[in-house]
Parts: structure tokens; sequence; C-alpha cells
């Protein structure tokens, strides 16, 4: 005879999360990943418009400055520039990251497309290794076989 204190009894675990919510975690990650790849595939746009950014915020402090003129834009590419150096290393390796796996699947792309084009070349028709049959040949049709007088008077 088993007695109460023997059972084995757990209480059931219950959701309590609203419905719909079971993946919450997963799709966090999922926009996470989503995320980062809308970030990688526009690092050159990201790169640049930073790049422009700093370049007119510096004209703007040097224009407060007073310095006008040619003076003006040259300075302003000079310090832009290294502080663009400076600052946007992440953003500066995000873009050569991108534009380097572009360039592979590019350069793979195209090793497909010559194989491709080899193997097809390759292909011989059927049929070539044999002499072509007499019926294959182009006969002239008699019109053309007419001899024609030649202007020279002969």
């Amino acid at each position: 005879m088993t007695r109460p204190d023997d059972l084995d009894v757990t209480e059931p675990k219950i959701d309590v999360r609203p419905e719909g919510s079971a993946d919450v975690e997963g799709s966090v990650e999922a926009h996470q990943e989503a995320a980062a790849q809308a970030r990688a595939r526009h690092a050159t746009l990201r790169y640049n418009t930073l790049r422009l950014a700093i370049f007119l915020l510096t004209m703007a402090v040097l224009w407060l400055v007073r310095v006008k003129g040619l003076l003006l834009v040259a300075l302003a590419f000079l310090i832009s520039g290294l502080a663009s150096y400076v600052f946007l290393r992440p953003q500066r390796d995000a873009m050569l990251a991108q534009l380097t796996t572009g360039l592979g699947r590019r350069r793979q792309r195209a090793a497909i497309r010559d194989a491709r084009e080899d193997a097809f070349q390759d292909v011989e028709p059927v049929g070539a290794d044999q002499p072509a049959a007499a019926s294959d040949l182009v006969q002239p049709d008699a019109s053309s076989l007419t001899s024609q007088p030649s202007g020279d008077g002969v």
C-alpha cells in the first residue's frame, strides 16, 4: 500500500506568458541579427555620410571662427580627414568587410560563369566527328548555274 508521502506529485508548470509571446526571445534575436545585417549592408553609405557630416561640421566651426575662402575648405578637408581617421575606424572596418565580401561573391559568380561557358564550349555537337552526308550539303539552285553575260564584250 502506498502512502500519500511516497507519491511523486509535482506541480505542473504553467506558462504565464501572454498568448503568442512564446517566441519573444527568438524574435528578439532574429530582430537583432536582421539589424546587424542591415548595418553591414549599408556600411559604405554610413561611413561616407558620417565623413560628409564631419566635414560640414568642421567647415561650420571654422566659418564661425571667421576663416574664409579657399583656406576654409582646405582646413575643413584636412581636419575632417584626420577626425574621420580617428573616430570612424569601426565604420571603416565594416565598410572594408562589406566591400571584401562583395568582391569575393563577384569573383565566385564570375568563376562559375566562366566554368559554365568553358563547359558549353567543350561540348561538341552530335555527329561532329563524322563527315557530312551528301544530303546535308547545300546544293546550288539551277538559276545560279546559268552563265550570265559579262560586261567585258567577250
